[in-house]
């Protein structure tokens, strides 16, 4: 297929493109305009030969294995980031326990007007004292759990073993030093 005059990079690209009937390239060139063709048609390549030398394969083998391997401590780390971003949200505001009191138009605002007078010792009391006294603390929970979880996740993962040494040498460093004092 011939250009005319003055036609564009794109246009030359997308008639090459269709003359060689690749939609992968084309696609690739639509939604990433600013790539030359030589980088779209070298991308290409490299996940052919990703997925043809079977590293795709080794990779999930490999990370199925980990899991295995570590799923309880795993399920346990991110039970505790899970747990941590829930509290970071802070269910108790979401649902209308403000700091302030019930917040208007939510569900706490509709079951207070339900219920009429609160009775003290109420559960309706009860999380609204926890959502008015802890409006703070809740979501600073969350995050100290959140960051207990991902030491515990980077701690199966192998990730603090040189950390972990470090602290073992260095604290035996100074228990050394310290018995060398009182001697």
């Amino acid at each position: 297929m011939l250009l005319q005059t003055g036609a564009t990079a794109r246009d030359a690209f997308l008639a090459a493109s269709r003359t060689r009937n690749d939609a992968f390239l084309e696609n690739l060139h639509i939604t990433h305009g600013n790539l030359g063709a030589m980088q779209i048609a070298q991308m290409k390549q490299w996940l052919l030969d990703f997925v043809k030398k079977g590293t795709l394969v080794r990779v999930a083998k490999a990370v199925m294995e980990f899991i295995k391997a570590h799923r309880w401590g795993l399920l346990g780390s991110l039970t505790f980031v899970i747990l941590g971003i829930v509290l970071i949200v802070n269910p108790l505001a979401m649902i209308g326990f403000g700091a302030l009191g019930p917040i208007a138009a939510s569900i706490a605002a509709g079951w207070q007007a339900a219920i009429g007078n609160v009775a003290a010792g109420s559960l309706f009391a009860f999380l609204q004292t926890v959502g008015m006294v802890h409006a703070v603390t809740i979501p600073v929970a969350g995050v100290a759990v959140v960051g207990g979880g991902a030491v515990a996740l980077a701690k199966v993962a192998g990730a603090l073993q040189p950390a972990s040494r470090w602290v073992q040498n260095t604290a035996t460093s100074a228990w050394q030093w310290i018995k060398t004092l009182w001697a």
